[in-house]
């Protein structure tokens, strides 16, 4: 067939699966403090000045096997700041750890749960969690 076109159709993640957790921070400060105390345990994955101010995103260096692992190791490095980081810290507007999930065309339902006690850590240091889940065609391997 002349002038026929074809659309291929990504390829679909077999597997539903958490992906890992990112923290995002925002806010009119110098982020200097924050990313010098972070930088032994995270990777900076973005870092750069927007409108309200500086914005970046840290991943743990070594990739939690688990929803919980990342949110209670996320909340003892938020603990353990040092004083000029903590200060850092208390002036952000966005203290957010994002959940990312990989959708996938199996299993019909995925669930991720956290105790009590590290949401109760994350509450403490002024956390909020989102959770961001990308479609089955949309592969984040």
């Amino acid at each position: 067939m002349s002038g026929a076109t074809s659309t291929a159709l990504p390829a679909m993640e077999p597997t539903t699966r958490f992906l890992n957790v990112d923290l995002d921070v925002a806010g009119p400060v110098d982020l200097a403090p924050l990313l010098a105390a972070l930088a032994r345990s995270t990777v900076v994955l973005r870092h750069e000045v927007g409108p309200e101010g500086e914005v970046a995103a840290f991943e743990l260096l070594e990739s939690p096997a688990t929803l919980e692992d990342a949110l209670q190791r996320f909340a003892a490095l938020v603990h353990a700041l040092p004083k000029p980081a903590r200060a850092i810290w208390r002036r952000l507007k966005v203290r957010t750890l994002d959940v990312g999930v990989q959708g996938g065309a199996e299993p019909t339902s995925f669930h991720l749960a956290a105790s009590a006690a590290v949401l109760g850590e994350i509450a403490r240091a002024g956390i909020a969690v989102a959770v961001t889940v990308y479609g089955a065609g949309d592969s984040k391997r």
